[in-house]
Formats: structure tokens, sequence, C-alpha cells
């Protein structure tokens, strides 16, 4: 039996775009570039992307969800098996690729910051999604010819729960932008009232389950 080291693993997905690259995951963003959302409130310095020529609009929040992992494995009859041992997701703000055009502007950055919370909701459904497949005391493993097959495996099986909530995050910013009319509309206060009072119950619930 050959026992390995702790290894660390990291996905990265955007509310646009996953990159997946078999049994590799890459990241096209520096870590300079990403701001986690537990950080705090949006500010002027989180928007250092330049401004398209024709932007459409006064401002744009790019925001990424991001999954790592550490594992154990063992070889045993040539079969390797790898656990689980410890998994996050989190949720960042794209600083090189959000940019605004008034951030002094309190309502804008109001609106602005509703992107981020959407952001955060979906990565406090993903953290529930995956508490349900590994709760307190049991393991996630998954076996392969090799290591890099048991790893592509737990890859598969990663981004097969990350990506609904990528889906649903970007059409939430869609549904978001449309009914706020990018936040110059009377809804509003309304949408930003449900993005607390969902985030408020998801953090409930993740807390019971700890």
């Amino acid at each position: 039996m050959l026992q390995g080291v702790w290894l660390p693993m990291r996905v990265w997905m955007s509310l646009a775009v996953m990159t997946v690259a078999g049994a590799v995951i890459e990241r096209p963003a520096t870590a300079e570039d990403l701001r986690s959302y537990e950080d705090g409130p949006l500010t002027a310095a989180d928007f250092l992307g330049e401004v398209p020529a024709d932007p459409g609009g006064d401002a744009n929040t790019a925001t990424k969800l991001g999954c790592s992992y550490r594992y154990s494995y063992r070889v045993v009859g040539g079969r390797t098996t790898l656990t689980v041992e410890e998994l996050t997701v989190e949720a960042f703000v794209r600083r090189d690729a959000s940019w605004n055009r008034r951030p002094m502007n309190a309502a804008l950055m109001s609106h602005e910051q509703g992107h981020a919370d959407i952001a955060w909701i979906s990565c406090l459904q993903a953290r529930l999604a995956f508490q349900e497949k590994m709760p307190r005391g049991r393991h996630w493993r998954f076996t392969g010819a090799s290591l890099k097959d048991a790893v592509a495996k737990l890859d598969a099986a990663v981004a097969e729960i990350m990506k609904p909530f990528e889906v649903s995050g970007r059409e939430a910013d869609a549904a978001y932008d449309r009914e706020t009319r990018h936040g110059l509309g009377p809804k509003q206060s309304e949408w930003r009232r449900v993005h607390q009072a969902t985030i408020e119950e998801l953090e409930a619930k993740l807390a019971k389950q700890r």
C-alpha cells in the first residue's frame, strides 16, 4: 500500500465560463486579480478593469466561484483510491475584469454589490450541495487505474455539482439587471432585500449542518 501526501487542487469557474482541462484545473486570473467576497463590501479599488469603448452601462462587476480541495490517496492492487479530506467553495470578485465609471456613486455601488451578493448566494448554495455529498464523518472517494484517473473523476464530480450554480448565478445576474433596469428602476431596493434575506437563510442552514 502506498499512502500519498496531501495534495491540493482547485477548480475555478466564473459566472460566464468554467475552465477545465482534463485532470489539471487552471485558473485564468492571477491571485492579485481576485478578491474574496468574504473580505467585505465592494469598494472603488475592486474596479481595476479598463472601461470598454462602448460600455453599454456605467459599471460591470465580474465574479468567479472557486472550489479548492485537498486529498490523500493510496494504491492497492494497482488501483488508486483518492479520498477528499477537505473541500471549500469560495466566491470572488475579479477586479481585473470589473470596471466602474462612477465608483463614488453610492446607488451605483449598491447595485454592483448586488451582483457580488448573487455570486455569494451561488457559493452558499454550492457549499450546501457539497455538504450533502460529504456529511460529517463520511468521506468522498474516487477510484481509478491511476492517480490521474482518480483525480479526473473527482474533477468531473466537482464540475457536475458546481455547474448548476454557475448557470443559476448567470441567470440571476441577467434578471437582476433587467428587472432593476441596471439599478435605475423602482425594484432595486426590493431585489437588495431579497438578496440579504436569501443570504441570511442560506448561512443559517450552513451553520446548522456544521
